[in-house]
């Protein structure tokens, strides 16, 4: 049970100097979880997963070191295995402050070179897929989102 945290807890976002109020949702979030998969029959393996993976592993390494620019607040990944037997799909849940700071991050030099691979080898690599979903949760009274995490090692948005 390393690194298991006994309890109840819940994850807190802090604010843009780095403080923790000790209040769930009262900082702006938003998500975005990115996905991409190999539909070859050598799965990860398959023509062109390779660089597409290390796209994805170099723009969340670009935003864990520059947090502060673009807001960043963390992500967590995931290898899918459950689906396929070619355990052929990656996926992260990438947390920003706003839907402002995942724009702008998506027109950033290095997202737009990965943009332009992809849009240049979707013809010669119709075997690869990738998807985008953003779910946006504004600070207001009401508290538009919130974590229980019971008996669980730091993951998600706790693992920030």
């Amino acid at each position: 049970m390393a690194g298991v945290i006994a309890g109840k807890f819940t994850a807190l976002l802090p604010d843009r100097s780095g403080v923790f109020s000790g209040q769930a949702a009262d900082q702006n979030v938003t998500l975005i979880i990115l996905a991409a998969r190999s539909n070859h029959p050598m799965g990860i393996f398959g023509p062109g997963f390779q660089v597409l993976g290390d796209y994805m592993n170099r723009m969340q390494a670009q935003l864990a070191n520059n947090a502060l620019q673009y807001n960043y607040l963390g992500a967590t990944s995931w290898l899918g295995i459950g689906e396929r037997s070619t355990a052929n799909q990656l996926m992260f849940a990438t947390y920003f402050r706003t839907l402002e700071d995942v724009h702008a991050y998506a027109h950033s030099q290095l997202h737009r070179e990965a943009w332009n691979w992809w849009n240049d080898i979707t013809k010669s690599h119709p075997h690869l897929s990738i998807m985008h979903e953003v779910y946006q949760a504004p600070k207001i009274i009401g508290k538009m989102f919130i974590s229980i995490i019971i008996l669980q090692a730091l993951v998600s948005q706790a693992s920030l």
